[in-house]
């Protein structure tokens, strides 16, 4: 997993910041780019990648690609503005 930008697992931050136990652990990972990966070996075992920029992630074995580029009018993720609020939305 060392090949994999910023690649985490979400769980024990959440956790930690909510004060109890709301995500299982090794559920949820977030990263950068997915460009070097170059085996399904690599990641960590799961199931569907979410991509949230612009550029397509590989696809690598059997793992679901879901992709949801920000609108074309977003320049940056400021949770103030209506347009991000509307690509959140999209997300869920």
């Amino acid at each position: 997993m060392s090949n994999i930008k910023s690649l985490r697992d979400v769980g024990p931050g959440i956790n930690k910041l909510l004060g109890s136990t709301v995500l299982k652990e090794n559920t949820l990972f977030r990263s950068g780019e997915l460009s070097q990966v170059k085996c399904p070996d690599e990641l960590p075992n799961i199931n569907t990648i979410l991509n949230l920029r612009r550029t397509p992630d590989l696809v690598l074995g059997s793992t679901s690609n879901v992709s949801v580029a920000p609108l074309e009018t977003m320049n940056n993720y400021l949770i103030e503005l209506d347009v991000f609020k509307e690509w959140i939305q999209r997300i869920f």
